[in-house]
C-alpha cells in the first residue's frame, strides 16, 4: 500500500501528456474521468485530428487509441506517431474478437501493449503505469546517449585546443564507464522489481525461487502469480539468450506479455502461442527466448504445462522415491511466426502430496569453461539423493553441490530455480 501511494504521488507531481483517440464520446469521457488526476489528457475523435496535433508539434508521451475507427485504424495511427516520436508508448483498445489482426497490429505498430474491451480500470491503470516506466527507461537511455555524444564533441575540442588527447580520452572512458554503470544499475533495479519480491501464498503448496545472474544484468526472469480468471497458480520461467541490457529489456517484454495474455486463456499453450506472436519480429537477430509456463490447480492438484525449447523439468515423487522427467518440446519463442512454429502442446500431470516440481534454467547444467561438462546427469543424481528435502532446503543444496564442479567456483551463465512443493 505504501509503494502504491508513493507511485501515485510521484505520478501526480510529474504528469505525462496522454493522448486518447476514440470515436465514441462515452469512452473518451470515461477515460478522461478515470485518468485525469495522473495525466495531462488530450482527446480526439479520430486519427486525422490526432495527426493534426502531432504535425503542430504537440508532444505526447503516452497514447491510447481505439483499434477500429473510421479512417485510419488504431495501429496505423500509432505507427505514424512512432515515426514522429519513437519514445512515445502506444496502447491499443480492442475487442476480444479480432486476435489475429491484433497480433499483426502490435508487431506492425510499435505498440507497447493492448487492453481488451470492456477494460478493468485497475488493469488499464497498471498497463499505463508500466508503459510510463517503459517510456521513462528509454527516455533516460536517450538522454544518457545524448550526454555521451556531447561529451565526445567536447573532448575533441579540448584535445585540439590543449593537445592533451591521451589524457582526455582516458577521462572520457572513465566518464562513459560511470554512465554505463549507472545505466546498468538502474536497469538491474528495474529487472529485480519485475520479479515477485513476495511469492503468493497458496494453500497446500510451498514455493521456492532463486535467481543468480552471471553479470549485473541477466536474461533469466521468472514470474509467479495467482490467476483470478482461472483460479489457478501461473508459473513462468524464461531465459533470454545473452546478458546485459538488451537481454534484460527483452525479459521485461516477455514477462509483461505473459502476464497480460494469461488473463484470457485457460491452457498454457494458448498463452505461449500468443506471446510468441507478440514478440516475433521485435527481437534482435541474435536473440531468442526459451520458456516453461504452467498452471497449477490447487484444488485438484493438476499441473498443466508447456515448454518452449526450455530445459527438461523434473518432478520429485516422494511416494515412489522417483524423479520423473518432463521433456522439453515446442519451438523457441520469438524466432518463427506462431502459424509456422512447431506446435506447442499443453501436457498435464496429476501431482501427489509430497511431490516437488523442479524448474530451472540451463545455466546450472551448462559449464561454459573447461572441461565444458554437461551437468544434467549430476543434477538428476542430486535430485534423487536429496528427494526428501523441503523445497527451500533442496534449492539451496542443489546450488551448493553443483557449484563445486565449476573450476572457477562461479556459474558461467545466469541460473534461476523455481520449485513448487505439494504439501500433505
Amino acid at each position: 500500500m505504501h509503494n502504491q501511494a508513493t507511485n501515485e504521488m510521484v505520478m501526480k507531481q510529474n504528469k505525462l501528456n496522454l493522448l486518447i483517440v476514440d470515436d465514441e464520446d462515452g469512452i473518451l469521457n470515461s477515460l478522461d474521468f478515470l485518468l485525469h488526476k495522473e495525466y495531462h489528457i488530450t482527446t480526439c475523435h479520430n486519427a486525422e485530428d490526432a495527426l493534426v496535433l502531432i504535425n503542430n508539434n504537440y508532444e505526447f508521451q503516452l497514447v491510447i487509441s481505439d483499434q477500429r475507427m473510421p479512417g485510419l485504424y488504431g495501429h496505423e495511427l500509432l505507427k505514424i506517431i512512432h515515426e514522429y516520436a519513437p519514445e512515445a508508448q502506444g496502447i491499443l483498445l480492442t475487442g476480444y474478437s479480432d486476435m489475429k489482426s491484433l497480433i499483426d497490429a502490435v508487431n506492425d505498430g510499435h505498440i507497447y501493449g493492448y487492453v481488451a474491451k470492456p477494460w478493468a480500470p485497475e488493469a488499464l491503470k497498471l498497463m499505463l503505469l508500466k508503459a510510463r516506466q517503459h517510456y521513462e527507461l528509454f527516455s533516460q537511455n536517450s538522454r544518457l546517449n545524448k550526454d555521451l555524444k556531447q561529451m565526445n564533441q567536447e573532448l575533441e575540442l579540448r584535445v585540439k585546443e590543449r593537445t592533451e588527447e591521451i589524457a582526455l580520452k582516458n577521462m572520457l572512458l572513465q566518464e562513459r564507464y560511470e554512465q554505463q554503470q549507472l545505466e546498468r544499475n538502474q536497469a538491474r533495479l528495474v529487472q529485480q522489481a519485475r520479479m515477485p519480491a513476495i511469492l503468493p501464498g497458496v494453500e497446500g503448496a510451498r514455493l521456492f525461487t532463486r535467481y543468480i545472474p552471471y553479470d549485473e544484468l541477466g536474461g533469466d526472469i521468472y514470474d509467479i502469480y495467482w490467476q483470478k480468471y482461472t483460479q489457478q497458480l501461473a508459473i513462468l520461467l524464461a531465459d533470454v539468450s545473452g546478458h546485459g541490457i538488451p537481454a534484460a529489456l527483452i525479459s521485461f517484454m516477455v514477462v509483461d506479455s505473459f502476464q497480460f495474455t494469461s488473463k484470457r486463456f485457460e491452457q498454457p499453450h494458448e498463452v505461449v502461442r500468443l506471446v510468441n506472436g507478440n514478440i516475433h519480429g521485435k527481437l534482435p537477430t541474435d536473440k531468442f527466448v526459451t520458456a516453461f509456463y504452467a498452471h497449477y490447480d490447487v484444488q485438484s492438484r493438476m499441473f498443466r504445462y508447456t515448454s518452449a525449447g526450455h530445459s527438461n523439468t523434473f518432478i520429485l515423487r516422494q511416494s515412489t522415491s522417483k524423479v520423473i522427467t518432463l521433456k522439453a518440446n515446442g519451438s523457441l519463442l520469438g524466432i518463427f511466426p506462431s502459424e509456422t512454429a512447431v506446435d506447442w502442446q499443453t501436457t498435464e500431470i496429476q501431482l501427489l502430496p509430497g511431490d516437488k516440481v523442479f524448474i530451472y534454467t540451463d545455466g546450472i547444467i551448462e559449464m561454459k569453461e573447461p572441461p565444458f561438462l554437461d551437468l544434467e546427469p549430476l543434477l538428476i543424481q542430486l535430485l534423487e539423493q536429496y528427494l526428501e528435502y523441503s523445497a527451500n532446503a533442496l534449492g539451496d543444496k542443489i546450488c551448493q553441490e553443483i557449484l563445486k564442479h565449476f573450476p572457477s567456483g562461479k556459474f558461467t551463465d545466469d541460473v534461476s530455480l523455481v520449485i513448487l512443493e505439494v504439501l500433505d
